[in-house]
Formats: structure tokens, sequence, C-alpha cells
């Protein structure tokens, strides 16, 4: 019986032995393997000359902890910081290299950093190994303006990835003269303040008529539909019409008056730079005057009113600008238009005849101008500007004529439609005729 007892007792005493120390070596021999895999890892594939930035072999058993302490060489932190993970060593998919972060070949430099990365991004974490401090970390660099450069033979070597970017850049630049060619429409609304000057003559009104009299000789006032024409007799008694038919003003009359006008506006032009853009354009404008008021020494004489309210005008212009504020789907653009306006005035039968128009002149406009990406291809325009034109009216005798100035302020909205698909940022597309960057140190 108590043999049976002791046997039974030293065979259970061995079998607790022999499975504790089984446990031990399993448990021993996992985290050699996996501390083994590790330094294995980064001895092959360390860069050409078998150094870090430090100087320190990657393939020596000093720089990769042991099993003793394999857990602090491992951190479960994800470091963001570019300026602290920069110099850490990874292996890059893409170039099958081992080097440090900031010398991965296969990532292009972005400007962009709001840009919405690819569920596909191969470096949205990867692991890193730090020499200075001999410990592994998690990196995560999408948010530093990487983007990797999807192709065809991505595991390929640098030199024929080199040559799938070049390739997907020339598809690139095949449409990028069209993107920067754009078509603008733009309607709106403004007011323009009218300033008619007689300058050295006679301002005469009588009957509701007004006249301008240049020594012997009398013009009748017929502006914006006519503009003057010669009487060749005034001569009538002021017997038949009372002391107030005639009213005589002194030299130097303004008749002064507010309108409302609503200009059509259609462009085309085409950025240069990315900044600068010239073009081409045509403005139809409707104006719309009631009356002018006199001022100056012409108390006595009442407003001029116009027979028919409704006015019109054509601009040709050239147009030159510059972007003083460019964002990926914003723009801010001062710009200027030179060129020539005609107007008829009222009399819209002379846009139907030939060189027949009441006035012709240069003018000038100067607007302010903003851009709002919409989609690919169109974006919605705002534009505040002034507007300067002047006509000269001299059929009399030397140093006598009247002027009409035409001041205006106009703001217009409407719609840019490029010819080309705009579906990169404004800030990438300058890399487009560009190599590869590298961050610099």
């Amino acid at each position: 019986m108590m043999n049976n007892y002791m046997q039974t007792y030293f065979f259970s005493r061995n079998s607790i032995i022999l499975f504790s120390t089984y446990l031990f070596l399993l448990q021993n021999t996992d985290l050699a393997y996996g501390s083994t895999k590790k330094h294995e890892y980064a001895q092959k594939n360390h860069t050409h000359d078998g150094k870090g930035s430090t100087g320190t072999k990657l393939g020596d058993s000093s720089s990769v902890k042991g099993p003793n302490n394999l857990q602090s060489a491992f951190s479960s932190k994800v470091e963001r910081d570019f300026d602290k993970i920069r110099k850490f060593h990874s292996y890059d998919p893409a170039t099958d290299k081992w080097s440090t972060i900031e010398d991965f070949e296969t990532v292009e430099i972005l400007e962009d950093t709001t840009q919405q990365r690819e569920d596909r991004y191969i470096y949205y974490s990867f692991w890193a190994y730090d020499i200075a401090k001999k410990a592994w970390y998690k990196a995560d660099i999408r948010g530093y303006g990487y983007r990797y450069k999807q192709g065809k033979h991505k595991h390929a070597p640098l030199i024929a990835h080199e040559e799938v970017l070049l390739e997907e850049k020339a598809k690139k630049n095949k449409f990028f003269a069209w993107k920067n060619l754009g078509l603008s429409f733009s309607i709106g609304g403004g007011t323009t303040f009218y300033n008619n000057m007689i300058q050295n003559l006679q301002l005469i009104e009588r009957d509701g008529k007004y006249f301008v009299q240049d020594q012997h000789q009398f013009y009748l006032i017929r502006w914006f539909y006519k503009n003057y024409e010669k009487q060749k007799v005034f001569s009538t008694p002021l017997a038949v019409h009372g002391p107030k038919a005639v009213k005589k003003a002194e030299k130097d009359v303004s008749f002064q008056g507010y309108g409302f006008c609503i200009p059509i506006s259609l462009s085309l032009h085409y950025t240069f730079l990315r900044r600068l853009r010239l073009g081409v354009g045509s403005s139809f404008e409707i104006n719309y005057l009631k009356k002018l008021t006199t001022k100056g020494g012409a108390s006595n004489i009442t407003d001029y009113i116009l027979p028919r309210p409704w006015l019109s005008n054509l601009k040709w212009f050239g147009l030159i600008g510059f972007s003083i504020m460019k964002k990926p789907k914003q723009t801010i653009l001062l710009d200027v238009q030179l060129g020539q306006v005609y107007d008829v005035g009222s009399e819209l039968g002379l846009w139907w005849k030939e060189n027949k128009y009441l006035d012709t002149n240069w003018y000038v406009n100067v607007g302010l101008g903003y851009a709002r990406k919409l989609n690919n291809y169109t974006k919605l325009l705002i534009r505040l500007s002034g507007d300067y034109k002047q006509y000269k009216h001299n059929p009399f005798s030397q140093g006598k004529e009247v002027t009409l100035k035409q001041p205006a302020i106009h703001l217009e909205t409407g719609l840019t439609l490029n010819f080309g698909k705009d579906n990169q940022n404004d800030e990438s597309t300058k890399y487009l005729s560009q190599p590869t960057k590298k961050i610099q140190n």
C-alpha cells in the first residue's frame, strides 16, 4: 500500500516539473524567435553602406534589443511629429529599400495637407526604427503632404518607377493647358453718374427746349438720341411768348444726374504662370436715365428730361489680371479692362447701321473679382468694378465744347467655365513640370 502511494507521489511531482520546464522553454523560444526576426529584418534592409545616420550598423546585435527587454524596444504610440520621425529608418515596399523616412523615393511633397488620402494609402501606419533610442515606433506621415504615386510597376527599381511618374505627368500636362483656358459670363447691376459740362458756350432755354449759342450760331440740344441740331433761324420775338419764354445761363454750366445700369459681360482668358491672366471680351450695357439737373450758374434753368430714358452701349476690351490670393478652391483677382466703347444712346436702330454711333471713345475698367471652385469645370464669379468713360462734343468753334463724363460702379456675378478638367488642387499643379522632390533638412 505504501509503495503504491510513493509511486503515485513521485509520478505526479515529475509530471509537474516536466510540464513547467516545457512552458518555460516554449515561452523563451517564442521571444527569441520574434527578436531574431526583427534583427534579421533590420539587417536585411539596411542602406548600401550598412549604416544609419548616426553611423551605427543596423545589423549589429547592439542596435536591436534582445529578449530580456524586448517589450521596452517597441512603442504602441503612433508618432506623427515629422521633425521627430524623419530620421527613423523604415522599409519602403514600393522600392524594396531600407532608408530614413525623409529619403523615401516614392512620395511627392504636396503643400495642400487638407487633401483626403485614399483608403489604400500605404504610409498610413507602419513600423519605423529609431537608431538613437534603439526602439521601434509606429509612424504616420499622411498629414505631411505625402501621396504615394500609384503605378503599374510599384515594386520595380527606381528607374522604372521614375519612368512611370514621367508618363503620368505627361498625361496630366496634355490637359494642363486647356485647364487654364476659361470662358466667363456675368451679369449684374450698378449706378452711373452723368455729368454733361458746357464750356465757353451760352446756354439758352426756350419753350422747354435747350440751345447752346456759339457766337451767332445756335444749336438745339438733343443729348442721348441726336446730340445737336444746328438752327438756321433763331429770331422769335420775346413779346410773342412773354417775358419768361427765354432763359439764359452763364457759361460753364453742368447738367448732372444718376442712372441705373445693367452690364452683361463675356470674356475669354488664359492664365499664365498660375497667376497672370490675359484675355479679351465684350460687355453690353443697358442704362436707365430719367433726367439731368443743372448745376453752377443756371438756377433758373429747368431739369433736362430725356424723352426716351433707356440707353445702351457696347464695349470691346482686352484684359490683364493678377491673382493676389490663390488657394485650392478660392481666388481673388485684380484685373484691368481697356478698350473701345460704342454708344448709341436711345437710338437702338443704330446698331444695325454700319459706323453710325452717337459717341465712341476709349474707356477703362478696374475690378476686384472673387472666384470659388464649384466642380472640376466651373467656378462661381463675383466682381466689383469701377468704370470710366467720357465723350467730347465739339461741332463748335475752337476752344468751345461739351464734355460728357460717365463714371460708374458695377457689381456682377456669373460663372467661369474651364475648357479642361481641373481635378487637382491649385497648389499642387506647380509640381507637374518638376521632378519628384524630397523633404529638405
